[in-house]
């Protein structure tokens, strides 16, 4: 049983000022995420509770509702930008 994908409004911004062919490719993540979320990496301090999947150059920071079987993007940015 997959998840389902949302962004949120920031995420979403962040989306769509992405070149296409980088977009493709975190699509293409994204798929994997609906079906198993807990591939990323584990987030500590201010993220706690998230997580971040690499998809060079940018990581994509999301957060699992197990309750709603929802994957829920919170950023997409490269490295030095997205976890601040």
């Amino acid at each position: 049983m997959d998840y389902h994908i949302r962004f949120a409004p920031r995420a979403e911004k962040e989306l769509d000022k992405l070149p296409t062919k980088q977009r493709t490719l975190i699509f293409s993540s994204l798929d994997g995420l609906a079906e198993d979320p807990y591939v990323g990496k584990k987030l500590k301090g201010e993220l706690q509770g998230c997580y971040s999947l690499r998809v060079w150059p940018y990581r994509v920071v999301y957060l699992v509702v197990k309750k709603d079987r929802t994957v829920l993007i919170i950023r997409i940015a490269g490295r030095a930008h997205v976890y601040r």
